[in-house]
């Protein structure tokens, strides 16, 4: 029988949209700590909630009925999804960490610092020659054999957004050599700067930096890498 305004079918074919955009959070989670992997289902969850919730309005100001044309109450979905979903897959997008362009690199990745240690101790140390891996054609080096272990079991987890770019910088549509000691993680993410100043101005107006940084991405990824101003490191 018909559940709400819709009928058995049009009410499988939401539930066939939950389940792919849940699968979908569920493996951009892979290899992420349990709080990131968490708050990325919960922004799924929150916008399919949002989205059914939009529907269900829509269609009971429409006074649509359960005998509205399987056809028509389809096309009801898709014409609202398309709004409602359009964000949402630019979030899936966002948070996601894609590294396929050319890695800044200064001697070595991240200027030679160890990549781990942003992360999981909040401090900046520089690697070792003899700890290593190579990773987006780039040689990243370690402070100790159990963080270039962490980092071979799932790089870009760790590996600074923008291929290590300044993130200021890509937010107003260039590339820039981001420096090791200008620095922020957030939301599992590591974001380089290159100058205290770009610094501050990213993190005081960092939700819509972050919107634009993503967006000028998509065209700068595949540009050639920003090169160091200064000497490599020994």
């Amino acid at each position: 029988q018909a559940v709400g305004p819709f009928s058995p079918v049009a009410k499988q074919f939401l539930e066939i949209g939950c389940g792919l955009l849940a699968n979908s959070a569920v493996a951009g989670c892979d290899g992420l700590e349990w709080q990131y992997c968490f708050g990325r289902i919960t922004v799924i969850t929150q916008s399919f909630a949002a989205f059914g919730h939009v529907i269900l309005v829509s269609l009971h100001e429409q006074r649509y009925r359960n005998d509205l044309p399987l056809g028509e109450q389809i096309m009801v979905l898709s014409r609202l999804g398309k709004a409602v979903m359009a964000p949402v897959l630019a979030l899936l997008l966002m948070t996601s960490h894609s590294h396929a362009g050319p890695q800044y690199v200064d001697g070595a990745a991240l200027s030679g610092y160890d990549a781990v240690a942003y992360q999981t101790d909040g401090v900046v140390i520089r690697g070792e020659p003899t700890i290593t891996a190579d990773w987006n054609g780039a040689i990243w080096r370690f402070a100790t054999p159990a963080h270039a272990k962490q980092f071979q079991a799932n790089p870009a987890r760790y590996a600074p957004a923008y291929d290590g770019h300044c993130a200021y910088a890509v937010s107003e549509g260039r590339k820039s050599a981001g420096l090791p000691e200008f620095w922020q993680v957030a939301g599992g993410r590591l974001f380089l700067h290159c100058s205290k100043i770009a610094l501050d101005k990213w993190t005081a107006e960092f939700d819509t930096r972050l919107a634009r940084a993503e967006e000028n991405w998509r065209t700068l990824e595949a540009e050639p890498a920003s090169r160091p101003a200064q000497s490599p490191p020994s």
